[in-house]
């Protein structure tokens, strides 16, 4: 999107051409849709949009995409929340007085993070550490708890594992203060749902460009000057050639493109850590209008157990069961999980009200939060020098896998390979974004849907509301 714009700027024609392994676009941007009710959806990938998501937001104001309000998460199931309302009113002055200091301790380090990106140079120790380790040593009470609905809760690992860059790139310095507190200033909640869904935003940006759908690649070839890409598209050989290559595909994956990786890439390989991440639909009978956290499974040693319940379905008990994603996280390197839908459907009926459960589709994503250590990373930018090939991705540098993190750090590396001006991310385009963000329509959660159509004796078709 940002290269379109650059040959624009410059007067330049510029051909793109995006090979889509699978038989729709949007990868981790994923929405299922009801077959008899397409107007009710879920997510099973990314699925919430937040006011410092830049150049998402920008994509949705061109393609003319609107919000959807979420449905609440039940607060007891959030543990902050529970601690906070536990507190009395000095307690509570004591809390938003740590939680501030635990903060901007918290920003400073993100501002040191954004120099050793910007500059390619190396990071401090202390912000390598897994980010509980790095919350003990600077002492913060509140933050790890206020994280993890965040990473553990949308699959990106335990927080005594992430790394605290990773926190910093996902989180940066407004994501926690907007949640916290905007909400009680602004009529628009801070985080938001993508009307229709997510994957229909991927799906209007990839209308402008050229994308070849089910493409197997069987061989990259890389000169100096030339790009070749060999592939198979419904059992007919294809080759493209260009100036540059763009791999926007986890490191996992290159041994099978027939790529003749440099030492770096191999290295890539070599170090690459990612997680499994299961996720199913279901249909609940009795669960109430709201998405549920389960603590337990945002704890590494709860992991294989349930941690989230998302729903955009706020149909007062629907009789078919409200139409839900649930999410699983798995330790790095568990290879044997099987979905036991028994056992998370018992889980399922700890919350009150709830007394079926229908299966829908289950999935694993492969290759969740493809993550690499500092130097590797500092290592594979350096070699993006040459401009040949560019990585772009949650493993880059700069990058994790959540949609606004990798949006910025591809847009940043078009910038930085072929314009000689950055896109305007100012502070004055942000102020932009953040009010559009909170002055655009929003629609409701869908609250009821039309019956299946039946046909009548006299053959005329009848609807009626459920």
């Amino acid at each position: 999107r940002r290269l379109e714009q650059i040959a624009k700027e410059q007067g330049q024609s510029i051909k793109i051409v995006i090979l889509e392994r699978e038989s729709v676009v949007g990868g981790k941007c994923h929405t299922y849709k009801d077959p008899q009710h397409p107007e009710l959806r879920t997510e099973e990938g990314a699925g919430a949009v937040a006011p410092n998501y830049g150049v998402v937001i920008d994509a949705l104001n061109e393609c003319g995409i609107s919000y959807e309000k979420m449905i609440s998460v039940d607060e007891t199931t959030v543990e902050i929340k529970k601690i906070y309302d536990s507190l009395s009113g000095l307690e509570k002055f004591k809390f938003v007085k740590q939680l501030t200091a635990e903060l901007c301790t918290f920003n400073k380090d993100y501002d040191r993070y954004q120099k050793a990106v910007a500059e390619r140079t190396d990071l401090p120790v202390n912000l390598q550490l897994p980010f509980a380790e790095y919350c003990r040593t600077n002492a913060m009470k509140y933050l790890p708890t206020i994280v993890k609905p965040f990473v553990p809760g949308f699959g990106y690992g335990a927080i005594t594992e992430c790394p605290t860059y990773s926190v910093l790139a996902y989180l940066g310095k407004t994501t926690i203060p907007e949640i916290l507190f905007v909400d009680n200033f602004t009529k628009q909640p801070s985080l938001l749902a993508i009307h229709g869904g997510f994957q229909g935003l991927m799906e209007a940006i990839a209308q402008s460009f050229d994308v070849r759908l089910r493409a197997q690649i069987t061989r990259i070839q890389r000169t100096s000057r030339k790009v070749s890409v060999s592939y198979m598209q419904d059992g007919i050989e294809c080759v493209e050639t260009g100036d540059t290559l763009v791999l926007a595909t986890p490191p996992k994956s290159w041994p099978s493109l027939g790529l003749d990786m440099t030492e770096v890439e191999r290295r890539c390989v070599a170090n690459l850590d990612f997680y499994r991440y299961p996720v199913a639909v279901y249909k609940i009978k009795g669960l109430p209008q709201h998405q549920y956290y389960f603590p337990k499974g945002l704890e590494a040693e709860g992991f294989g157990h349930l941690a989230l319940i998302t729903t955009r379905d706020n149909r007062p008990n629907p009789p078919d069961g409200r139409l839900c994603t649930v999410y699983v996280n798995l330790p790095p390197g568990d290879n044997n999980f099987k979905f036991d839908h028994a056992k998370l459907i018992d889980e399922l009926k700890t919350i009150a009200g709830v007394t079926d459960v229908e299966v829908i589709e289950e999935k694993i994503w492969e290759d969740y939060l493809p993550s690499l250590d500092w130097q590797t990373r500092l290592d594979l930018a350096k070699e993006e020098e040459d401009g040949s090939t560019y990585h772009l991705g949650a493993y880059a540098l700069g990058g994790f896998e959540d949609v606004a993190c990798v949006a910025e750090v591809a847009t940043k590396t078009m910038d930085t390979a072929f314009s000689a001006h950055l896109a305007d991310n100012g502070f004055i385009r942000n102020l932009k974004r953040v009010y559009h963000f909170f002055h655009d329509a929003v629609y409701p959660p869908v609250s009821a849907v039309a019956a299946v159509s039946a046909v009548a004796d006299d053959e005329n078709l009848i609807e009626f509301e459920v």
